[in-house]
C-alpha cells in the first residue's frame, strides 16, 4: 500500500523558520522544543468518470508516435522503468533513497498484478510503447472492486466477495488504480491516449462508470482528473 513508503521526519528549527514551511497536505507539521516533525497524514480524494460523455481525446500527431496495446502478458517486472521515473518526484516516492524507491515500485505493482488492489482486469489495461523503439512508457492498470461505494473499497472483507473468475465476467466496478506516463514524456497527451482505450474497452464490456483514486495534494493528478472530466466525490478519507 502506498502509505507504507511515507516517512517521518523530524529537525531543528526556529519558530519563526517553522512557521514560513510551505505545507504538504499529505503530512501533519508539529513544533515542540524547538524542533519541526513532519509526520505522514496521506489522504486520498476519489472520482467517478460517466463513461458515456468520454470523446476521444487522442490527437493524429501522437499516434503516429505511440503505440496503445492491451496488457496482454505484460509482467508488473516490465513497468518498473516507466512507473518510477513517473512518480519520482511525487510524494512519498520522493521522500526514498533510489533503492527504496526501487523496493516501493517493486511491492506497489506486485500488490496490482497479484490481486491485492482488486482483481486486476487485462482486457482494459494497456501498455504504451514508443513506436520507434517499442520502449514502455507507461500504462493504464484497471482492477475490480464490488462496489461503486469508494468509501468502503479498502474494507478488510470486501475480498471475501470476488468470485474467482472476475476478470473474466461483468463482474464488479472499473477502478483506475495506476495510470502513468515516463516523466520525459509526460504533458504531451499521452495519458490520454491511455484513457481512450481503457474507455473504449470498458464500454465493450458494458460498464457505465469508472472509478479512480489519488493522493491529496498530487495537483498534477488532480489537475488531470479535472481535465478527463472526473467528477469528484464529496467524501474525501484516508485510505
Amino acid at each position: 500500500m502506498l502509505n507504507d513508503w511515507f516517512q517521518d521526519v523530524e529537525f531543528e528549527i526556529s519558530w519563526a523558520t517553522f512557521q514560513k514551511l510551505p505545507r504538504h497536505p499529505a503530512f501533519r507539521y508539529e513544533y515542540l522544543s524547538e524542533r519541526c516533525r513532519v509526520s505522514p497524514r496521506p489522504r486520498y480524494y476519489h472520482a467517478r468518470f460517466n463513461l458515456e460523455s468520454w470523446e476521444p481525446q487522442t490527437s493524429d500527431s501522437i499516434c503516429n508516435e505511440v503505440v496503445v496495446e492491451s496488457l496482454g502478458e505484460t509482467n508488473c517486472d516490465d513497468l518498473h522503468d516507466s512507473f518510477l521515473q513517473a512518480f519520482a518526484r511525487t510524494v512519498p516516492f520522493c521522500q526514498l533513497s533510489e533503492s527504496e524507491r526501487r523496493r516501493s515500485v517493486h511491492q506497489l505493482l506486485e500488490r496490482t498484478f497479484s490481486g491485492l488492489d482488486g482483481p486486476l482486469h487485462r482486457a482494459s489495461s494497456h501498455v504504451l510503447r514508443e513506436r520507434a523503439s517499442g520502449i514502455i512508457l507507461g500504462a493504464s492498470l484497471i482492477t475490480l472492486l464490488p462496489s461503486e461505494d469508494l468509501e468502503r473499497f479498502d474494507h478488510p472483507d470486501w475480498r471475501a466477495s470476488v468470485p474467482s473468475d472476475a476478470a473474466e465476467t461483468n463482474w464488479g466496478f472499473p477502478h483506475l488504480t495506476w495510470i502513468f506516463v515516463a516523466s520525459k514524456r509526460q504533458r504531451l497527451g499521452l495519458s490520454s491516449c491511455l484513457l481512450d482505450a481503457t474507455v473504449s474497452r470498458l464500454k465493450d464490456r458494458g460498464d457505465r462508470t469508472l472509478l479512480s483514486t489519488f493522493l491529496l495534494g498530487n495537483d498534477q493528478s488532480l489537475l488531470w482528473h479535472w481535465k478527463m472530466g472526473f467528477q469528484l466525490l464529496s467524501h474525501v478519507s484516508s485510505v
